[in-house]
């Protein structure tokens, strides 16, 4: 019997769909594993993965040679992590890092391959599960080719943004310059300069816990419609 953590996990997953006593075979010796924030739970070296976001939240980007990032993808509960690379012989580039405490369900890559290719209503939840990521990692390329640096900082600000406290509904992007210049496929003295003309323009302001977006409906507005 699932536990009430994983369980809770698979119902905002693309596995949802399928039966109780599937998704008992599927978490059959998978381990759940703590990661720090700024910890990584895979590096590209480690092959084909299968994991399950059980709490907290990760983000997947690609390393440059000379050290810049692009972030792809952000997981919260629910998400599933490198099913893309199960029935794919090409190397995998991306590296999952937890952006705050997280909490990831390792499963095992060579049960959900089996029981994809001996259960129909494993592999179409894994088939729809590829298809939103191939559609979301277009939407991106499409974003980072027609968006401007100032759309994609935008873009990021509202993914990371969370409403501080229930007594202060303010919300606020705990991020940091360099990590957004990461995340957007920039350099920081870029940022700096976005940041700055927002802030003028009365749509952000920073704080010690981040960056509050003060008029979040503007900055929807601008982003190029497929960059989120």
């Amino acid at each position: 019997m699932l536990d009430d953590e994983v369980a809770a996990a698979f119902a905002q997953s693309r596995l949802a769909s399928l039966s109780e006593g599937l998704l008992e075979q599927i978490a059959e010796g998978a381990v759940p594993v703590d990661v720090r924030a700024g910890g990584t739970v895979h590096e590209p070296e480690d092959g084909p993965v299968a994991d399950l976001v059980l709490g907290g939240l990760l983000r997947m980007y690609m390393p440059s040679r000379e050290g810049r990032q692009v972030t792809l993808r952000y997981g919260r509960r629910g998400a599933l992590l490198g099913i893309a690379t199960l029935f794919s012989p090409l190397p995998v580039y991306l590296v999952q890092q937890a952006v705050i405490p997280s909490r990831v369900l390792m499963m095992r890559h060579a049960t959900l391959r089996r029981l994809a290719e001996t259960e129909v209503s494993v592999a179409i939840a894994l088939l729809h599960e590829t298809s939103d990521r191939v559609q979301e990692f277009i939407g991106i390329a499409g974003g980072n080719v027609f968006a401007s640096v100032r759309q994609r900082v935008m873009a990021h600000l509202l993914e990371m943004a969370r409403v501080r406290d229930d007594a202060d509904l303010d919300l606020v992007a705990a991020v940091g310059q360099q990590q957004i210049a990461d995340a957007t496929g920039t350099v920081r003295e870029v940022v700096v300069r976005v940041l700055r003309d927002l802030r003028n323009e009365g749509l952000v302001r920073t704080s010690r816990d981040g960056i509050v977006l003060l008029d979040p409906g503007r900055l929807q507005s601008e982003i190029w419609p497929q960059i989120l």
